[in-house]
């Protein structure tokens, strides 16, 4: 994903639905969550393969997040920071 790439969160019963538009090339995407806007201290570091992620049993507050994408060795920039918050 580049700067320009859509990203969205969705609240589900199950958790919280994280998308973003599929780029050409790609093996995986690395997702990063944060609680903290300049992800000082990640939550969540993960490679996944689909363009989707779902964060599950998360505590209340705020969140940010982003995502790259992975091919081969090289990794994108990280798209635009997106938050959500998780209320009680």
């Amino acid at each position: 994903p580049n700067s320009g790439s859509v990203s969205k969160g969705i609240a589900l019963s199950k958790g919280i639905l994280l998308t973003w538009r599929k780029t050409n090339f790609t093996e995986k995407y690395e997702v990063e969550i944060s609680r903290a806007a300049n992800f000082g201290s990640a939550v969540l570091k993960e490679k996944v393969a689909n363009n989707f992620y779902i964060l599950k049993h998360s505590a209340e507050g705020s969140y940010w997040w982003r995502v790259r994408s992975v091919a081969q060795s090289s990794l994108s920039s990280w798209s635009q920071t997106n938050q959500f918050q998780i209320a009680p």
